[in-house]
């Protein structure tokens, strides 16, 4: 955002970043950036499920940025009932909760407010699917991961790091207008609870992390190391050089 487009900047050369995601650079391709590591879980700490319910699953704040809206929409396109869990406690949630969401909502949908991590994995672990209908530039998106960790696959729109994530008609179906979001979640059932669980554990589990940042300080202090080098040999050469020699 505006802030911290300026602040990054100022650093310079002082502190190395890392984005989460490669779209995440994308957007200020000028910085001093060292290397991409995907966020990630522990697998193990998600329960897998393949027998799923018959409801979808919205799992996130509710803002336009995240687009609870279009979720309940393509939900009942699909003739399923909808779960959304999530923060609605800021005036500016509430007042697009009562606008858009709530006028949404039938008697077969359900508001559960925040979920803690065992309702969390509860509700993702059984639901059709989740919806993901976002509507800004996600720079990740852990509830992605945490959905396809359980075997649940993820119904998103194209924006973001969503392709980074999901592998559409693998792991997931990934549309460009949320007039297909509906279509998507009726087709949900091709997409195999395994696969999603898979991709997980072979992108974004610790070990890849780990592995990730690791090569990204070897790399930082590879390249330091490189520059010290360079500056005491041209430091000798002009301490050696004849009088007048640059």
């Amino acid at each position: 955002d505006a802030d911290l487009a300026r602040y990054y900047p100022a650093l310079q050369s002082e502190v190395h970043l890392v984005a989460i995601s490669d779209r995440q650079r994308t957007f200020a391709p000028e910085l001093n950036w060292a290397g991409t590591v995907h966020n990630a879980l522990r697998v193990d700490d998600w329960p897998f499920q393949p027998a799923k319910e018959e409801y979808a699953l919205f799992l996130g704040r509710f803002h336009p940025h995240k687009a609870p809206h279009l979720a309940l929409e393509a939900a009942h396109a699909a003739d399923l009932p909808l779960i959304l869990a999530g923060k609605c406690a800021e005036p500016a949630e509430k007042e697009y909760f009562e606008r858009e969401v709530r006028p949404r909502m039938t008697a077969r949908d359900h508001m559960v407010g925040v979920a803690d991590a065992t309702a969390k994995r509860a509700l993702l672990a059984s639901a059709r699917c989740l919806l993901f209908p976002v509507r800004w530039e996600e720079p990740f998106g852990m509830v992605m991961i945490e959905a396809m960790a359980c075997g649940t696959p993820v119904v998103a729109l194209r924006a973001g790091a969503v392709p980074e994530v999901v592998v559409d008609k693998v792991t997931g179906l990934i549309c460009d207008e949320p007039a297909e979001l509906g279509d998507a979640v009726r087709k949900i059932g091709s997409i195999e609870p395994a696969a999603c669980r898979s991709h997980v554990a072979k992108r974004f589990n610790v070990d890849q992390l780990g592995a990730g940042y690791e090569a990204v300080y070897r790399s930082v202090l590879q390249h330091q190391a490189g520059n010290a080098r360079t500056r005491r040999a041209h430091n000798g050469f002009a301490r050696q050089a004849p009088r007048g020699v640059a």
